[in-house]
């Protein structure tokens, strides 16, 4: 297959008037110019190893009551957002546990290794790939091994991370990355992005260079970033003390691996850079891989809104595969940047699609689509909820603690007892005083 206008990856325009025969960007796509720094900090994390190991520092951080005080730092409905970062630590942990429950998910095909990552091929040169704990990733990445070049799909949590995921790419190829795709914005995800090397081309929404260039406000100090990352050094603190009573030789080495990861971690938040994708879509936009035989297509889809403004889903029909960053997960996602009252909708757009394996930003693939409809309905029930009690006067925290979705526990197995994360909450509330002030003009 000749190569196109970006070596061996062909964007494509599916609008008629575009000139027959040639490469080109679709009028929603625009390339964006100039000096920048590649890479944020992004990379894949075993779930189960890692993330379990540190929701046991995080939770008994929270049992014991050791907090750093709340500073002058407040999310927008005057929260503290280390109060948040307290109250929802067990919310957070049991959410992401409670994915190793859930039926439906993908056994493991093969499996190959770095000391970092863990690469799982779905298909033929389509890698699922996870931390093995020994780097802090907190979020999966894709990657898409072609004859000439490799796409990468986010970029992980620091630029430790995506250091680390770039130096393992070496397992499956030795091929340069040619691209390095942002499902969105959100730090574990893209704060990998600057340490991708120049010469690649970083693609995102609009909406995603938008946060990621300092438009529309400043991603290091949203609520979203600093409640995950301003516990981290009480976390270290915590594990550090641990270490030190510890006397069984055995556990102390477990908890010195996990101090030094959780170190390095916090080290490495400080050399972020946030950086954007130069090259952005609306709503649509097609890629061709090279392949030794014939070529792979890629198309890049914003369904709507969901988990952020704008969320981009990775579809390979060949393939019969997507991955949807945080838009869709086994089990609940979080929703403190999200548009709840869109949300369904959009699921329902992805629903559409003709795949056999949806391959998520945290946790393991799964094949069933009623994970998808099983989402949908919890969506649904907490926006109707939250709009009621908004329609009543309570304030957001109050109806964070009051909202009772244990009608879902069937699915989502953490649903114990009323509570909310106060994140998607006040999110919810912000979206619900936008509305009213909208219907009052």
């Amino acid at each position: 297959m000749p190569r196109g206008m970006f070596g061996s990856w062909h964007p494509t325009c599916p609008d008629p008037r575009c000139d027959i025969g040639r490469p080109q960007r679709p009028e929603s796509v625009s390339r964006h110019l100039g000096p920048r720094r590649l890479g944020d900090f992004y990379i894949v994390t075993d779930w189960f190893e890692e993330l379990v190991g540190n929701c046991r520092s995080s939770l008994a951080i929270h049992s014991s009551g050791r907090h750093i005080r709340a500073s002058a730092h407040r999310d927008p409905k005057g929260i503290p957002i280390m109060k948040i970062i307290s109250n929802v630590a067990p919310f957070i942990c049991l959410i992401f546990t409670s994915l190793l429950l859930l039926p439906g998910l993908v056994s493991a095909q093969g499996v190959v290794e770095s000391d970092t990552h863990r690469f799982t091929e779905i298909v033929p040169d389509v890698y699922h790939v996870t931390g093995t704990g020994s780097v802090y990733t907190m979020s999966n990445a894709l990657v898409l091994v072609g004859e000439s070049d490799v796409l990468v799909v986010d970029s992980h949590v620091t630029p430790a991370a995506s250091e680390a995921l770039l130096a393992s790419l070496e397992v499956v190829s030795d091929q340069p990355v040619r691209y390095l795709v942002n499902s969105h914005y959100h730090f574990d995800h893209a704060h990998g992005n600057q340490s991708f090397p120049e010469g690649v081309d970083i693609i995102g929404h609009t909406f995603t260079r938008a946060k990621l260039s300092g438009a529309i406000g400043d991603v290091l100090e949203e609520t979203t970033f600093r409640s995950f990352s301003d516990g981290v050094p009480n976390t270290v603190a915590n594990l550090e003390r641990q270490v030190a009573a510890e006397t069984d030789p055995a556990r102390k080495a477990v908890l010195e691996e996990r101090y030094r990861v959780q170190r390095d971690y916090m080290m490495s938040i400080r050399e972020v850079v946030p950086t954007p994708p130069n090259i952005t879509l609306e709503t649509e936009m097609t890629l061709y891989q090279d392949l030794a035989s014939g070529s792979r297509e890629v198309r890049l889809l914003h369904l709507g809104r969901a988990h952020t403004g704008g969320d981009i889903v990775i579809f390979l029909p060949e393939e019969r595969l997507v991955f949807t960053g945080d838009m869709m997960l086994p089990g609940l996602a979080y929703m403190g940047d999200g548009h709840v009252d869109e949300w369904p909708a959009t699921l329902e757009a992805l629903k559409s699609l003709d795949f056999d394996v949806l391959l998520p930003g945290h946790g393991p693939p799964v094949r069933s689509k009623d994970v998808i409809s099983n989402f949908q309905a919890y969506l649904t029930d907490l926006w109707q909820k939250t709009a009621m009690l908004h329609r009543r006067g309570v304030s957001a925290e109050q109806a964070a603690q009051q909202l009772d979705m244990t009608n879902h526990v069937d699915n989502y197995g953490q649903l114990r007892g009323p509570g909310v994360d106060p994140r998607a909450v006040n999110r919810m509330y912000e979206l619900l005083d936008e509305q009213a002030a909208g219907r009052n003009e």
